[in-house]
């Protein structure tokens, strides 16, 4: 199925989600062979995942094996096969390092929450799904800095995206959105998450079209709360990932976890390596480049790539020890 720009991986998971029958398989088809996008789809749970080309009898014989369930194959899960293993210096370091700042800095996470539930309605923190090492899926968790009706307003100051790029206005028929007839109510429905707010696919898209690159980021951005800028310079909204790195999901020092919408555009093979590494609190893009103008796409994937082939405990203790002045820098990337 051909699907006019509409994100196979959101479709997916709107079909599951609507799905009358649970016993009906559903099997995804990929263009090319990639290990890692088969480790999402199954992830985002569909049942199987062939790849292009493939005999008929083949089909069959996976259909047949998901109905029966004496049968149906086990997979092992996603993280285990596509994550990577934490040096165990590393996952003891983790867990010693966020729980002595969750100690220590207990009173001012306290006053933090009672400033930001006090300064605008909704609630203290944040949650977004992300995606982690090996396309691992988590829920990651930040101060909420932003206003509660953000996703509203995303579109329109999409002209302050420091990612944004001037692309010549598309003729081309086969670029324009779906119609009223073609999914139009399905991606008004969807979600997308990033660091900028929450916004329906339709208007992502639509951002996409105007020239806006993979990473959505805002210059003085309007929607952020006084209290929330605060937070962003000192880095104060991201304590709550200390909870994550305790529950393993990520480290102290790693990649960005991404967005779901950002992680399945990065399944190549030159862009795929920074999933075999960590994510992370902080790491290489943060303090290489924080409070310099408009670091690219590309080297951020650069950089990620970068210290998934090279990371090591006495690297990840050089990185944290640059975070500290990085972290009084103007926030710019």
């Amino acid at each position: 199925m051909q699907l006019t720009g509409m994100s196979r991986h959101q479709f997916l998971q709107e079909v599951l989600q609507r799905q009358q029958d649970k016993h009906i398989p559903f099997i995804c088809i990929n263009e090319y062979d990639s290990q890692f996008e088969k480790s999402l789809v199954l992830k985002l749970g569909a049942d199987d995942c062939l790849c292009k080309p493939f005999h008929s009898d083949d089909l069959i014989q996976r259909i047949d094996s998901l109905l029966s369930p004496e049968k149906k194959p086990v997979y092992p899960p996603v993280s285990q096969n596509y994550g990577c293993k934490l040096p165990a210096i590393k996952r003891i370091f983790d867990i010693v390092f966020s729980l002595t700042v969750l100690v220590l800095l207990s009173p001012v996470l306290l006053l933090t929450a009672i400033f930001v539930k006090v300064e605008s309605r909704g609630p203290v923190f944040f949650k977004s799904k992300r995606t982690g090492t090996g396309y691992d899926i988590f829920e990651i968790f930040k101060f909420r800095t932003m206003l509660v009706d953000a996703e509203a307003q995303l579109k329109d100051f999409a002209h302050l995206n420091v990612y944004i790029k001037d692309v010549p206005e598309s003729t081309n028929p086969e670029n324009e959105l779906p119609g009223e007839n073609d999914h139009s109510d399905l991606l008004n429905k969807v979600y997308l998450q990033s660091d900028s707010g929450r916004i329906s696919e339709r208007d992502y898209l639509e951002l996409q079209q105007s020239g806006t690159d993979t990473f959505l980021k805002l210059t003085a951005d309007p929607r952020i709360t006084r209290i929330g800028r605060i937070l962003r310079k000192l880095s104060i909204d991201e304590l709550p990932q200390l909870v994550n790195i305790l529950k393993g999901e990520m480290s102290v020092v790693g990649n960005r976890p991404l967005p779901l919408y950002e992680a399945e555009k990065l399944t190549t093979d030159a862009s795929s390596l920074r999933f075999l590494a960590p994510a992370g609190l902080t790491g290489l893009w943060q303090v290489n480049r924080r409070g310099k103008e408009n670091m690219s796409e590309q080297e951020r994937i650069d950089l990620d790539n970068e210290y998934a082939g090279k990371y090591s405990f006495w690297r990840d203790m050089k990185i944290i020890l640059k975070t500290i002045p990085a972290m009084f820098q103007h926030e710019n990337v």
